[in-house]
């Protein structure tokens, strides 16, 4: 589902370091929700999934239910894809600007970025 650009949009104010500290502090467990990002050609897209499982190895992995459109289902704690951390996908906690728009098994779209801008 295409929607208009959302106040907040791409990342929602969600940084690296940000990201890792709500995974460090919200006391996450498998079956809750985080939404994965992804980007491409000034598209912004988004999905809802939930957690899987938690390694507790070296370092931290969170394991999804589904994957973005590149790099696997395994994001690190500061919401890097493990497979492809250089990637435009990234796991972000869930946002309220998100939650009215997005469902299991539908994915949110819009454009952030335009040409010659």
């Amino acid at each position: 589902m295409q929607v208009e650009v959302l106040p907040g949009a791409p990342l929602f104010g969600w940084d690296y370091d940000s990201v890792r500290n709500y995974v460090n502090t919200c006391g996450l467990k498998v079956g809750d929700s985080m939404v994965i990002y992804s980007t491409e050609n000034g598209v912004s897209n988004y999905r809802l999934a939930r957690i899987v499982r938690m390694d507790q190895t070296k370092e931290f992995r969170i394991v999804l239910d589904r994957n973005g459109p590149i790099g696997g289902r395994a994001f690190y704690q500061t919401g890097k894809n493990c497979r492809a951390p250089n990637s435009g996908t990234r796991m972000l906690p869930p946002n309220s600007e998100l939650a009215e728009h997005l469902t299991f098994g539908n994915h949110v779209s819009m454009v952030t970025q335009f040409e010659g801008a």
